[in-house]
């Protein structure tokens, strides 16, 4: 088992720990309105640029890289993906610890700007591409998911 200790900046770039949901949830008792922070410093909500807002979503990955040499490849090749689709990195590798499940060797949350944005990303052309290069050098499990912006415990 792992061990980390979780900072304000190592939710934003770093371990991930426990922390993935708290990067989907605004508090309660906060009065949300499109684009605003909520208190833990992340945004769930995206304008859609006519002023709606939507739910981003976000990509949960865990997993092991077996190459790490060749994995550079798929890392390199998933930017095109990741720029195209307005991609954002929250976690990405860091210091983590597995309190439940299968301890994994690296954890990423990838935010997009809304759920279709982050399942077309995974779709795309230029993802499949960088899927291809990273076969054989990395086992990993992606999740997309909604963000969540209803009450909270009080």
């Amino acid at each position: 088992m792992r061990k980390s200790t979780l900072s304000r900046r190592a939710l934003v770039g770093g371990g991930l720990g426990l922390a993935a949901a708290s990067l989907t949830t605004p508090v309660a008792s906060q009065q949300s309105s499109p684009g605003a922070a909520n208190p833990r410093g992340i945004d769930v909500r995206s304008s859609n640029g006519v002023g709606t807002a939507m739910t981003k979503a976000f990509w949960v990955v865990t997993g092991d890289v077996s190459d790490p040499e060749g994995y550079k490849a798929y890392v390199a090749e998933n930017a095109n993906a990741f720029r195209k689709y307005q991609a954002r990195f929250i976690v990405r590798g860091g210091k983590s610890e597995t309190a439940e499940g299968r301890p994994r060797s690296r954890a990423v949350v990838i935010e997009f700007p809304s759920f279709e944005a982050a399942v077309e990303c995974y779709r795309s052309p230029e993802y499949k591409k960088a899927k291809a290069l990273r076969e054989g050098k990395a086992d990993l499990d992606i999740n997309i998911v909604e963000g969540y912006d209803g009450p909270q415990p009080t």
